[in-house]
């Protein structure tokens, strides 16, 4: 019997070992209002020279969007545009962002979700655009993520005019189980999405609290945009 019993110790202590070593303790900060984006270390295999980044917003969008077209005939969604350097590249996000791309924040959140002052006006949906072209399509565009076994981290930005706090338990986009625990400032804001995949089913929370090992990645939109 005592030696029955010291074998599944001895399982027991591995598989406490095992999981350890695969579910490393995270460590958490709170992130918030930023002016800028540095771009650093970034994995670049597999895909085209990076020339030049853009910020832009509204190109894979969810509700209503109407026109980003300015007086002018210029497409807003397209904020800026900078030189890449792979060692560090610098966003300057704009202090006061197209009005043309401003939305009201309702729009820009999936439905039943209590948002403190709905006449807020938010800039969301915004991506780092690899080699945009003239007609402003783009395949490739950076990001920074991370995943702990099957819990995916993704960084995202979101412009606010005011203060604001969007809270509640409902559903995704795509109608998966989504918790909102976000607090936006007046600017533009870091955002984190933790998103769980347990089977066929997904779990989303969007706060931000944000993962230590974040990492900038590359990746490409099929067919464009």
């Amino acid at each position: 019997m005592k030696k029955y019993f010291t074998v599944i110790l001895v399982l027991c202590m591995f598989a406490a070992c095992e999981k350890s070593s695969l579910q490393p303790d995270l460590q958490f900060e709170t992130v918030g209002l930023i002016n800028e984006i540095n771009i650093s270390d970034v994995d670049l295999d597999f895909y085209p020279e990076i020339k030049e980044i853009a910020l832009v917003a509204r190109f894979h969008a969810f509700g209503s969007n109407g026109s980003t077209i300015d007086p002018d005939g210029k497409d807003t969604r397209v904020m800026l545009k900078v030189p890449f350097n792979a060692k560090k590249t610098t966003l300057t996000l704009p202090e006061n962002p197209p009005r043309e791309i401003l939305r009201d924040i309702q729009s820009d959140f999936p439905e039943g979700f209590e948002i403190s002052n709905p006449e807020a006006k938010t800039v969301a949906f915004v991506e780092i655009a690899c080699n945009i072209s003239e007609k402003n399509s783009f395949s490739n565009f950076l990001y920074m993520a991370m995943s702990s076994e099957s819990v995916y981290y993704k960084l995202e930005y979101i412009y606010c005019d005011r203060d604001v706090s969007v809270t509640g338990t409902g559903k995704d986009w795509w109608g998966h189980h989504m918790v909102y625990d976000l607090t936006l400032r007046k600017g533009w804001n870091m955002v984190v999405e933790r998103r769980e995949y347990v089977g066929q089913e997904q779990n989303c929370a969007v706060t931000n609290q944000m993962p230590s090992g974040m990492k900038w990645k590359q990746d490409m939109w099929i067919g464009g945009r």
